[in-house]
C-alpha cells in the first residue's frame, strides 16, 4: 500500500521540484548544474546594477524626470537585488578558488590601471575625447536632464549632445556615492570598469569550464589557469587597456563589460527560463543605451541559442503552453532593447551616422598586438565539449566576423577604418576568457599529468612574449588636481558667452587641459574669444 501511495505521489513531487526550480529561474539550474556557477552570479550583481542604472537615467532623462545620484544609486540597488538573492540561496555554489581568481583578476586590473594615475586619478593620454566626456558628466551633474538635440548645446557640447549618456551617469552615481568632485571620478570610473572586465573574463571562463579537481594542489593550479586571462589583458595592453589609458574611450569600455555580460546570459544559461531571458534582456538594453554599435553581436548569439535549444523544457507539455513560453522568453529578451531603441536610439541616429564616418585615432592591428586575440582562439577547441563553451565559441566568431565585414565597408569607404580597429578591443577580452577557460579545462581533465603543466607554462609564455613587462609604463597626464575647478568657475563667469558659442568646445574646457586663453569679452559680444 505505501509503495502504491509513493508510486502515485511521484508526479506531485516532480510537479513540485518543477515549480521550484522555475521559481529560483535559470541562475539557480546553472548553480545547480555547473560547479562554477558562483563565480557568474557575483558578477551577475554588479552587471546588473551597472545595467539597471543605466536603463534608469535614459527612462528619467526622456520622461522629464531629473538624474540625480540618488535615483541611480536606488536603480543600481534594485538591480542587484535578483541575482544578490539568488546567490544568497546558492551560496554553496561558491567556492574558495573562484572567489581567489575573481579577486585577484579584479585587483590586478584595477590596481594597475589606478596606479598608473595615482595620486591626481584624472584622465591620461593624449586623447581630446576625455574633454568630450567631462562635457556631458558636468551636463548631467550641473542639470540632472538630457542635452537637448538643438544648436544651442551643439555650440557647447558639440557631438556630445546627441552622444550616449550610459558612461555618464555611471561616474554621476559614483561621484554622489563618494562624495568626490564629479569631473575627477571621471578616469577611477573608467579604470574600475576595467577592473570588472578582468573579474568578468574569470567568471565566464569559470562558467563554461566543468569543475576543478579538489584539495589545494588542484585549486592552486586552477586559480593559476583562470588568471591566464587577466594576465594577458595585463600585459598586452594594446586593445584593452590603451582604451582608457591612452585613448579615453571611456563609453566603450563601459560597452565591453555590458557586451560580456550579456554574452555570459547567453552562454551560461543553456536553458533558459523567463529570469535568465529577462536577465538578458536588461543587459541588451542597456549595450543599447550606451554602445549600439555592438548591441546586434549578443542579440545574434542569444537568437542562435534559442533556435538551437528546444523551447519549453521546464515548461508542461503542450503545444500552446510551448508557444507561450516561447513567446515569453522573446519578449523578455529583445522587448527593453526594442523599447530603448525607439525611445533613445533614434533621436540619435543622424549624429551617430556622422560620428561613424569620422577617423578617430587608434592603434593600427600589427602581427604583435594580435598574439593574443590569435592565441584565445587557438584555445577554442578545448572548449566545444560543452554547450556554454560552444556558444562562448560562437560569441567570439560572431565578434571576429564583425571585425572583418567593418574592415571591409571600411575598405569600401562606408565608415571609418578604426570603428573596426575597436571591435579588437572586444574581441581581446573574450580571447582572453576562452584562454582562461581552455587552462582551467585543461587542469580540470589532466591533474596528474606533467603535460598539463607544459602546455600552461607554454600557452602562457607566449601570451606574455611580446610584453616585457607586467604593469604598462605610467602614461602621460596633461592634467592637474584643482584644474577642473579653476575651468568650473571661468565657466560660470561665462555662462552666457559659453552657451552662444557654436565654434567648438568651450574656453572653459581648454582650461582644464591647461590651454589657458584671454578672459572672455562680455556676452553681448555673442562669441567668446577663442584665439
Amino acid at each position: 500500500m505505501h509503495d502504491h501511495i509513493s508510486s502515485h505521489n511521484q508526479p506531485y513531487a516532480l510537479a513540485r521540484r518543477y515549480s521550484r526550480a522555475r521559481a529560483l529561474g535559470s541562475m539557480a539550474v546553472l548553480a545547480t548544474h555547473t560547479g562554477w556557477a558562483g563565480a557568474w552570479l557575483i558578477m551577475a550583481v554588479a552587471g546588473n546594477a551597472l545595467a539597471t542604472l543605466v536603463l534608469a537615467g535614459v527612462l528619467a532623462g526622456h520622461a522629464q524626470l531629473p538624474i540625480s545620484g540618488g535615483l541611480l544609486l536606488a536603480a543600481a540597488g534594485l538591480g542587484a537585488l535578483m541575482p544578490a538573492l539568488t546567490l544568497v540561496r546558492q551560496r554553496r555554489a561558491v567556492r574558495v578558488a573562484e572567489l581567489v581568481a575573481l579577486a585577484l583578476g579584479l585587483a590586478g586590473l584595477g590596481g594597475v590601471g589606478l596606479a598608473l594615475a595615482w595620486p591626481a586619478l584624472l584622465p591620461l593620454g593624449l586623447s581630446v575625447d576625455a574633454v568630450h566626456h567631462s562635457q556631458l558628466v558636468d551636463w548631467l551633474a550641473r542639470y540632472g536632464t538630457l542635452p537637448p538635440i538643438d544648436g544651442d548645446t551643439r555650440g557647447l557640447l558639440g557631438e556630445m549632445n546627441a552622444y550616449p549618456i550610459g558612461f555618464a551617469l555611471v561616474v554621476v552615481a559614483l561621484a554622489r556615492a563618494t562624495g568626490w568632485p564629479v569631473l575627477e571620478m571621471l578616469y577611477p570610473t573608467a579604470a574600475l570598469i576595467g577592473a570588472l572586465i578582468g573579474a568578468m573574463v574569470v567568471a565566464l571562463a569559470a562558467t563554461v569550464c566543468p569543475p576543478l579537481p579538489r584539495g589545494r594542489a588542484g585549486a592552486a593550479l586552477g586559480v593559476l589557469a583562470l588568471l591566464a586571462g587577466p594576465a594577458l589583458l595585463l600585459t598586452q595592453r594594446t586593445f584593452f587597456m590603451d582604451a582608457y589609458i591612452d585613448h579615453s574611450y571611456y563609453t566603450m569600455v563601459l560597452g565591453v563589460f555590458l557586451t560580456l555580460l550579456a554574452f555570459g546570459w547567453a552562454c551560461a544559461a543553456p536553458r533558459w527560463g523567463r529570469l535568465a531571458a529577462a536577465q538578458f534582456g536588461l543587459a541588451l538594453a542597456a549595450l543599447l543605451a550606451t554602445y549600439p554599435l555592438w548591441a546586434p553581436l549578443p542579440a545574434a548569439l542569444a537568437g542562435f541559442g534559442m533556435l538551437a535549444v528546444a523551447p519549453g523544457r521546464f515548461a508542461p507539455r503542450g503545444g500552446h503552453t510551448q508557444r507561450g513560453q516561447r513567446l515569453a522568453r522573446v519578449a523578455l529578451a529583445f522587448g527593453p532593447a526594442l523599447l530603448i531603441g525607439l525611445i533613445d536610439l533614434l533621436p540619435r541616429l543622424g549624429t551617430g551616422q556622422t560620428v561613424l564616418a569620422h577617423q578617430g585615432l587608434v592603434a593600427a592591428p600589427t602581427a604583435g598586438r594580435l598574439i593574443p586575440i590569435g592565441i584565445g582562439l587557438a584555445c577554442t577547441p578545448l572548449l566545444l565539449g560543452t554547450r556554454p563553451g560552444r556558444r562562448l565559441a560562437l560569441g567570439a566568431a560572431l565578434v571576429l566576423g564583425a571585425t572583418l565585414v567593418l574592415g571591409t565597408l571600411a575598405l569600401a569607404g562606408q565608415v571609418a577604418s578604426y570603428h573596426a580597429y575597436k571591435v579588437l578591443f572586444l574581441l581581446t577580452p573574450l580571447a582572453a576568457t576562452l584562454l582562461s577557460a581552455g587552462a582551467a579545462r585543461l587542469v580540470a581533465y589532466l591533474p596528474q599529468r606533467p603535460v598539463v603543466l607544459v602546455a600552461a607554462a607554454g600557452t602562457l609564455g607566449l601570451a606574455l612574449a611580446t610584453s616585457l613587462v607586467l604593469a604598462p609604463p605610467h602614461a602621460v597626464q596633461l592634467l592637474a588636481r584643482g584644474g577642473g575647478g579653476r575651468a568650473l568657475a571661468a565657466r560660470q563667469r561665462s555662462a552666457g558667452g559659453c552657451a552662444r558659442d557654436r565654434g567648438g568646445p568651450a574656453a572653459w574646457l581648454a582650461r582644464i587641459l591647461g590651454a589657458y586663453r584671454p578672459a572672455w569679452p562680455p556676452a553681448r559680444s555673442g562669441r567668446p574669444d577663442t584665439r
